[in-house]
């Protein structure tokens, strides 16, 4: 093995060691990140740098882009496509992705990669005036290009907004023998339902009732079958973070508390805004706060990017050590999002 592999194995060997550190305390399911500078965010740094958690939209390439952040993904990352192992897998932009980092020389570098779809299997119906299609039960909004035809099997990327509708951030094709829904778990007078498509699985499945669930299975007369399933509502990470940065709807709870879906917190937040957002969040004394509200378009201002790249991808000096501020990607955020 190359002396420069062998570097690069043990030092990713040390980082991903050093987020391995237990968690404070109750908080184990959810992860996030700690303090301040955060590679394009210009927040944390001032305390330490522990692993940050990443939730959002892949929004442009050179590595990748999500929420702003510019993150290399190695070949010995980790990457998982729905919780199934899928080495070397190529990311798509508009897919909805998990990544636990850490900082290397001002690069943020991915240990895993969690690809993460809301709905996969055949499209029931389409009202192509409201821009809008309806699978395995759940209403999903495409405003990014063509609509599925009835009867076509796809994969859904995106965020669950008020009432359960799924704002789509790609649409893809699936394969037939795949079926996979993501939501809240719900009792109804004659079983369980997520959004309108029943649910039937093992006794043990009810247990998880008013929960977000991860859902494999098979459609047999408009039943989902579910052959494997999972909560969903911590992030997906092998190990604590201390920092977050997401992107969601957050679900209001009543008395100024809200939930954000996949990560375990529940939070008193003073949102500005409804609608999709971007937080960042840091742990402190084994609570979470809101450190900001991100923008929602254009990359947030603050951490210079460590390096530009050249049009063979490159790093290119820079004259004089001047480090001019990250640039969004093309089409950083897709038009769309709800304001």
């Amino acid at each position: 093995m190359p002396g420069a592999s062998r570097w690069f194995i043990a030092l990713l060997a040390v980082l991903v060691t050093a987020c391995g550190a237990a968690p404070p305390d109750h908080m184990a399911r959810s992860d996030p990140d700690d303090e301040s500078g955060l590679g394009g965010t210009g927040v944390l740094a001032r305390e330490g740098l522990g692993c940050t958690g990443i939730v959002g939209e892949v929004t442009g390439f050179g590595s990748i882009f999500v929420n702003g952040i510019e993150v290399e993904v190695p070949d010995r990352a980790r990457i998982s496509e729905d919780g199934v192992v899928r080495p070397g897998r190529a990311f798509r932009r508009g897919e909805v992705v998990a990544l636990r980092v850490v900082e290397d020389g001002g690069t943020m570098v991915a240990v895993e990669a969690h690809v993460l779809h809301e709905v996969v299997g055949p499209v029931a119906e389409v009202r192509t005036g409201q821009r809008e299609f309806t699978i395995l039960g759940q209403v999903v909004r495409w405003h990014g290009g063509r609509l599925p035809s009835p009867g076509e099997h796809v994969a859904v990327s995106g965020f669950r907004i008020p009432g359960g509708v799924v704002h789509a951030t790609l649409v893809v094709s699936a394969g037939r023998s795949t079926v996979l829904l993501r939501g809240r778990l719900r009792a109804g007078p004659d079983g369980m339902y997520v959004g309108d498509q029943r649910v039937a699985g093992t006794p043990d499945l009810a247990r998880a009732a008013g929960r977000r669930v991860h859902l494999h299975g098979r459609l047999e007369g408009g039943v989902l079958r579910v052959r494997r399933w999972a909560e969903a509502e911590a992030l997906p990470f092998a190990a604590p973070v201390q920092r977050l940065v997401w992107q969601g709807h957050p679900e209001p709870l009543g008395g100024g508390r809200f939930r954000l879906p996949g990560t375990g917190l529940e939070l008193a937040l003073d949102l500005p805004a409804a609608g999709i957002l971007r937080l960042e969040l840091a742990r402190r004394n084994r609570t979470w706060e809101l450190m900001r509200v991100l923008p929602r378009e254009g990359l947030p201002l603050g951490r210079p990017e460590p390096f530009r790249r050249g049009w063979n991808g490159q790093p290119v000096p820079r004259p004089g050590g001047h480090r001019p501020p990250i640039r969004p990607p093309a089409g950083y955020m897709r038009r769309g999002l709800p304001r």
